[in-house]
């Protein structure tokens, strides 16, 4: 299968050995959007069966290249649903109309093992328990108490487990904050050496945030904590991977309610425990 991705996406999808995927963030993007395309446009998009965007919807231009390039199998799709269904079900609607989906699959690829060595090596020779943390997402409003995920670190380590936190490219300014005794950070890590961490920790703990998702992917415990967004509709795919409503929400420098830090305590506990 050819699959057209963001390219940070790329190795992962090759990793994971999903598809032959290639990046979109080049010209080929832009087509889409264009009143009058090239005949390369034309040769490209026309050599697909079938065409399904979740751009675009409602665009002139996109809805006329998609008709021109592949008749009625061009379709474009609003990206959110309209009724309080999961992401994946509204997307599997869309492409799969003929099928009745009330729920979504879960979602599990497995990574080679030795690609999964050489990504964490640095993370090799831990033999304590492992708890991973991510405490950043895509928008500010949904990263849960700082403090928070320090404590829940804190009685981990008293456990005598490690500790690792994962900060992507809009966290890595805040390594400083994470610098302590007992926790490593782990910054600039690509999505393939991040999977292959999430895929031989012991458990997880992160906000409503793609890396959740990847955890979810490769079969991690652990938990994915929700305030403003809805999970759901953005839960991640996975019965390992508890989805925790907390109430009430406290954002990234806020101190976080003594009963929401219990009930993620209990779930990173359970989430260590299961096999």
């Amino acid at each position: 299968m050819r699959l057209l991705c963001k390219g940070d996406l790329v190795p992962l999808a090759h990793a994971a050995a999903v598809a032959e995927a290639e990046p979109i963030e080049d010209r080929r993007a832009s087509w889409l959007f264009t009143e009058e395309p090239p005949a390369e446009a034309d040769r490209f998009f026309r050599a697909f069966a079938s065409i399904d965007s979740f751009t675009g919807a409602g665009v002139g231009e996109v809805e006329r290249n998609l008709h021109r390039w592949q008749g009625p199998n061009g379709r474009a799709h609003p990206f959110r649903p309209h009724d309080r269904v999961h992401l994946a079900v509204h997307f599997l609607r869309a492409v799969a109309p003929e099928r009745h989906w009330s729920s979504p699959p879960e979602v599990r690829f497995s990574l080679d093992p030795q690609l999964c060595e050489r990504s964490v090596g640095l993370f090799a020779g831990v033999r304590r328990a492992l708890l991973v943390i991510h405490p950043g997402s895509g928008s500010l409003a949904k990263r849960w108490s700082r403090s928070g995920f320090r404590e829940i670190a804190r009685r981990w380590r008293e456990r005598a487990g490690a500790v690792v936190v994962v900060l992507g490219p809009a966290e890595e300014g805040e390594a400083d904050a994470w610098t302590e005794e007992g926790i490593t950070v782990a910054a600039g890590l690509d999505l393939v050496g991040v999977a292959s961490l999430l895929a031989r920790c012991d458990a997880y703990l992160g906000n409503d945030s793609g890396v959740s998702h990847l955890a979810a992917a490769v079969g991690t415990r652990g938990a994915a904590l929700f305030g403003p967004t809805d999970p759901e509709c953005w839960r991640p795919l996975s019965s390992r991977i508890s989805s925790i409503r907390v109430e009430p929400w406290t954002g990234r420098d806020g101190a976080p309610a003594p009963q929401a830090v219990e009930t993620i305590e209990r779930a990173m506990h359970e989430a260590s425990k299961s096999p």
